[in-house]
């Protein structure tokens, strides 16, 4: 098996760093967006309110939980590859949902999101 040259150890180190450096300036980035003007954040911040004529035909808090949705984004940057990143965001803006969760609304992201998501690619 071959050793790795110090020159390629030095690429894949700045490869390494540069990655690190995309994701935290996304999650810095997702971290400044605004939460849904149509809801009033109650107790710890993690529950919510808002008139039943706004909810639409997604009854899911999640759907409205603009918060809640930049932490899947968030998690996502941190659990993933950068390119597994930035094909679960195109997913996101295209389909509405990450992987093969298209039956499950629960996790279905608002168009808000997915446009601020777009303007962010």
């Amino acid at each position: 098996m071959a050793k790795l040259t110090l020159e390629t150890r030095a690429i894949i180190r700045d490869y390494e760093k540069k990655v690190s450096v995309l994701k935290t300036k996304l999650i810095a980035h997702i971290d400044t967006l605004p939460d849904n003007p149509k809801i009033k954040r109650v107790g710890d911040g993690k529950s919510f309110t808002m008139n039943v004529s706004d909810l639409g035909d997604n009854w899911s808090p999640f759907y409205h939980d603009f918060k809640a949705q930049y932490q899947d984004l968030i998690r996502i940057i941190n659990t993933k590859p950068v390119e597994q990143v930035i094909s679960s965001f195109e997913s996101v803006i295209k389909n509405g949902y990450t992987g093969k969760r298209a039956g499950d609304s629960s996790k279905r992201f608002h168009p808000v999101v997915r446009e601020y998501l777009k303007e962010m690619m």
